[in-house]
């Protein structure tokens, strides 16, 4: 797990670098910005002075780790209803003749 942390506004980013800026005075008290080597920026370009002035800023989290894709299988079977072979007990089942005919589809993870 990544940890993200306020740095004060004079520890400077890499320029055009974009992070998230803290605006105590602003409309937006958090969005963001970057440094162009000179002042800050928000997302648009427009300066932030005055009371929209930049007093923190903190580098963006790492995107989400991917997640394992679901794993979809489909069943036919002929069995009891709720049952489809191997597979977990299934929702839906058609009844047929001598028992239920139904098709599964499951999700699971690895």
């Amino acid at each position: 797990m990544q940890v993200v942390c306020w740095s004060p506004a004079d520890t400077l980013p890499d320029s055009d670098l974009t992070v998230m800026v803290h605006c105590p005075g602003g409309d937006d008290p958090v969005c963001p910005g970057f440094h162009d080597g000179e002042q800050w920026h928000d997302y648009n370009g427009a300066p932030l002075i005055g009371r929209d002035a930049v007093t923190h800023w903190m580098p963006f989290p790492e995107p989400p780790a991917e997640q394992p894709e679901k794993v979809k299988e489909k069943h036919s079977s002929f069995g009891p209803p709720g049952f489809c072979g191997n597979a977990p007990p299934c929702k839906g089942s058609v009844e047929g003749k001598g028992g239920c005919i139904f098709d599964c589809v499951y999700n699971e993870f690895f």
